[in-house]
């Protein structure tokens, strides 16, 4: 399982046939873009290929390659079954594996194999008819049978292997599989299928299975563990229903004890060592998983007719102790700060003013849009929600509560990036959840936005503050007044070139551009404020004349100040294509150019802000000057009428 930000550049625009089929197992070379992929169809037993995506080819490496299409699968060489397992060595990504009915090992990539185990299944030959049946074969391999299903070299100690197989045996190899030991765990029934042997992630000698009988009528989960090389094994299905048989079982790296289990409906988890078992669904749809990993402390399923999940941060915050009594902020992982490709422009109509990032799909997908902009996403219908980019902070609270929550994020030095209330319920800003039990908030990375244009403007850009830089956060949750706090790390993205001081003066140019922005809409929005007032005045003034003169020539000089601040000469985005822009869209135009990619800003970006900048105060210095003599002098008339006086905004 890649990372996000190596998948964000594995595909660009195009798709790729890297191998295998829809029964392909495959293993990932880390950082090289080889794929490895088995498949078994189209008369062709045990096909592997190796897939190198700077070369986009991809090359036959199967063990023993061989048409088989028409024959038994006692006739075969080497049995080979639909979802033949492949997988690389944890202790050198240069050993490859595959697994027919034994056990084959390659050290170049597929080039060359040697056989490293006997056969370790129990090769009945009543159970190896052609493929099929004997009238009309499918060719498929998937009815291959005595076959190796699951194979796993152990983490902690380099050549320390298991093998499971579909008819029920489990094997373990201690001398790099020189020599085998049959010890299949006596609470297997025969015939059992092995779907996962799970090595240890602490001890050389321990490993969990999960098996499945529901072929033999038999819905029944099937989890054992072991730790001293399969000699003994104990059941650990408790707690999972008896009709949910069970296909995969993963241990968590970091965590000793913490068990992920995938079953035919759903994700369990254990949180000792399989002692008791408790339901992971959440919104997962009923379905079968039929395997799991754990990723960057994300948990990975992969479903049998429903897709790929990832519960973000699962595993990281499982492996946190917390007391379901009390509140408890969990330590956020750190988020890595990169940006994906392609944008969508979202219709304000829907609650949305804010391009959101999406990765972008070889044809576009039917989506409708939920949740607001910090934390919303496009639901697409016919394609996969995209992971949150951001910072996913986790808090349990013990109940409902009464009052505000509050969650603060702060540079390493204290000072105050962004805070959000659970009493925010603006479109503008993602409300902050504050319900009984698990809660889940994203933090874009951003720093506040530009102060908004109060009723908008034709040509009004998205004004959003820029990313925060590398380094180390804090994070507040208050609530029931008490305050819990969390330290967290943002990170480069590898793949960026340019140095910490090429990102700070991104940011710094940004904060200053957004900075400029905020007093355009500020100064618009003092101008509507007065002329509101000053009409309301003209109204109180029953028709006066002299009143009514004053007024309109003070909106006029407002109004001289805001044509050029902001495009008032039409509504629609088109308008602002029609009339020109204004200085608003010029300054927020500069957003975009500076925040374009993570370099620093040209020198060129430099003058153009300058400029405008410049055009800008002088436009501000003279709204000053409306506001501190005119407006005074509109306040001192209104004053002798009897009325009550008008004030700057």
């Amino acid at each position: 399982v890649p990372s996000r930000s190596e998948m964000s550049g594995i595909f660009d625009r195009e798709w790729f046939d890297f191998g295998g089929a829809e029964s392909a197992s495959i293993a990932v070379r880390p950082d090289t873009g080889v794929i490895f992929a088995s498949s078994s169809g189209g008369g062709e037993g045990g096909r592997l290929t190796r897939y190198d995506h700077a070369l986009r080819q991809k090359r036959d490496v199967s063990p023993w390659p061989a048409r088989t299409a028409g024959m038994a699968a006692r006739e075969y060489k080497y049995r080979f079954q639909w979802t033949s397992p492949v997988a690389l060595s944890p202790h050198d990504p240069s050993v490859l594996y595959m697994c027919g009915n034994q056990a084959f090992r390659s050290r170049d990539e597929g080039a060359s194999w040697e056989i490293i185990s006997p056969d370790l299944t129990r090769n009945d030959p009543d159970k190896q008819a052609p493929s099929g049946g004997p009238i009309t074969k499918d060719h498929t391999g998937v009815e291959v049978y005595c076959t190796i299903f699951a194979f796993a070299e152990s983490p902690v100690q380099r050549g320390v292997l298991w093998a499971g197989s579909d008819d029920g045996l489990v094997h373990v190899s201690r001398d790099d599989g020189r020599t085998w030991e049959n010890v299949t765990p006596a609470q297997l029934p025969e015939w059992s299928r092995v779907g996962t042997v799970e090595p240890s992630p602490f001890e050389a000698g321990g490993a969990y299975l999960a098996a499945s009988r529901h072929r033999l009528d038999d819905p029944r989960p099937y989890l054992l563990k072991t730790s001293d090389y399969g000699r003994t094994w104990t059941a650990i299905a408790g707690g999972i229903p008896e009709h949910e048989y069970t296909r995969v079982i993963r241990a968590d790296p970091v965590r000793r004890g913490l068990l992920f289990a995938g079953s035919e409906g759903g994700v369990y988890v254990s949180f000792d060592d399989g002692a008791s078992w408790c339901s992971l669904r959440l919104n997962l749809p009923v379905v079968a998983v039929h395997d799991l990993q754990i990723k960057d402390g994300d948990l990975v399923a992969a479903t049998h007719g429903r897709s790929f999940w990832i519960l973000d941060g699962a595993a990281a915050m499982l492996r946190q102790d917390a007391d379901a009594a009390s509140v408890h902020l969990f330590q956020p992982q750190a988020a890595v700060r990169f940006k994906v490709g392609g944008h969508l422009l979202l219709p304000k109509d829907q609650g949305y003013e804010k391009p959101v990032a999406v990765i972008e799909l070889p044809a576009g997908a039917s989506h409708y849009m939920k949740g607001k902009p910090a934390n919303g996403q496009p639901y697409f219908l016919d394609a996969g929600q995209n992971p949150p980019n951001g910072v996913v902070v986790h808090y349990h609270l013990p109940a409902k509560p009464e009052g505000e929550v509050r969650l603060t994020i702060r540079e390493a030095g204290g000072e105050v990036v962004r805070t959000f209330s659970s009493n925010d319920k603006s479109d503008d800003v993602a409300s902050l959840p504050a319900a009984a039990g698990a809660n889940r908030f994203v933090w874009d990375m951003r720093y506040p936005e530009a102060v908004k244009l109060e009723g908008g403007a034709a040509g009004e850009r998205w004004s959003g503050g820029p990313v925060a830089l590398p380094g180390e956060y804090r994070i507040e949750l208050e609530v029931a007044g008490g305050t819990h706090s969390q330290t967290f790390q943002i990170l480069k993205d590898p793949r960026v070139p340019s140095s910490r001081e090429d990102l700070q003066a991104q940011f710094d140019l940004h904060m200053q551009v957004r900075d400029k922005l905020s007093q355009v809409h500020e100064a618009v929005n003092r101008i509507r404020a007065v002329r509101r007032q000053a009409d309301e005045w003209v109204g109180r003034g029953k028709g006066n004349a002299g009143l009514q003169e004053r007024a309109e020539a003070l909106k006029q000089r407002l109004g001289e100040v805001e044509a050029e601040l902001i495009q008032t000469a039409g509504k629609s985005p088109q308008d602002a294509l029609n009339f020109g822009p204004k200085l608003n869209d010029r300054v927020a135009f500069l957003m975009g150019v500076v925040s374009s990619a993570d370099f620093a800003p040209t020198r060129q970006t430099y003058q153009a802000f300058g400029e405008v900048a410049e055009e800008t105060d002088r436009q501000l210095d003279k709204l000053e000057g409306i506001l501190s003599q005119e407006v005074r002098a509109f306040g001192a008339y209104v004053r002798e009428l009897d009325l009550p006086p008008i004030t700057p905004a």
